[in-house]
């Protein structure tokens, strides 16, 4: 991918220059945007594929939206600070780990290696084995297949849990959450059977953009959700409720909120 984003993002010099100059860029504020070519994935231009390459170097960060295009900053001036040193390979991987398994909560090594800088763990074996001999991580029973662990830094949070001190809520998860990202380790800890459908088919998917419902320590429905800019309103277009959650069970009060915290994000109205 590196290196056919090299070949393809041809104009780094002009975008950082421009945003130098102007602070903050869109894709169509490019006359090269208008070189349209057919990916496979649908129409990209070379400033696409640099606006890409120069997110992927850590060089700008998305800074918002304007209508429908994505708006471009340089990372130093966005962050006010300069981006640090990367990492040499060895403390990259111990770092990553641990941020994966913290960002997890609790995970087996299998998933930890899907997380984060997604499969790029090469030689994640020893340096477990590392992070579990001094102490760093800890292995816990779940009565679930395979070796999970949480880190040591994180036993504290269990505790408030078993104490009572956990204040359950109800809200809808973007479909990239981490908490259901792995859709094997969504099933497996909270038997919850989701997939990102929005290439699949209409006739064979149900729903487009569908955001789970977490209520309390369970995920119990599913809503495919549509905003509709004209009418500036949040339309449920369909919700599904998982086994012993239909009829009068149905969290009414706590869908409606989490539902209206969504709209009021998109400064929105809410349609059901």
């Amino acid at each position: 991918t590196a290196s056919w984003l090299t070949t393809r993002g041809r104009f780094s010099e002009l975008v950082l220059e421009r945003l130098a100059a102007d602070g903050s860029v869109r894709a169509a504020d490019f006359e090269q945007h208008t070189e349209k070519y057919e990916s496979g994935w649908g129409a990209r231009s070379p400033i696409t594929d640099t606006l890409a390459l120069l997110w992927l170097q850590g060089r700008i960060v998305p800074a918002g939206r304007i209508g429908s295009g994505r708006r471009w900053a340089l990372a130093d001036s966005w962050f006010a600070k300069p981006v640090g040193p990367i990492p040499e390979r060895p403390v990259a991987l111990r770092q990553a780990a641990v941020r994966s398994l913290r960002a997890l909560g609790v995970a087996t090594p299998l998933q930890v290696r899907r997380h984060f800088i997604r499969h790029r763990y090469q030689g994640l074996a020893s340096v477990w084995k590392d992070l579990e001999a001094t102490g760093q991580i800890i292995p816990v029973e779940l009565g679930l297949k395979g070796d999970w662990f949480v880190h040591a830094d994180d036993l504290e949070l269990l505790g408030q849990i078993e104490s009572g001190t956990f204040e359950p809520r109800t809200t809808l998860l973007s479909p990239f959450d981490n908490l259901i990202c792995d859709r094997d380790r969504t099933l497996a800890l909270w038997g919850f059977d989701f997939k990102l459908e929005i290439y699949v088919p209409r006739s064979k998917r149900w729903g487009y953009f569908v955001m789970p419902l977490l209520h309390g320590e369970r995920i119990i429905g599913r809503f495919d959700l549509a905003v509709d800019r004209v009418e500036r309103v949040l339309k449920v277009i369909g919700e599904r409720w998982e086994p012993g959650w239909e009829g009068r069970r149905r969290p009414v009060r706590p869908t409606t909120r989490a539902l209206g915290e969504l709209a009021a994000f998109l400064s929105v109205g809410v349609r059901r």
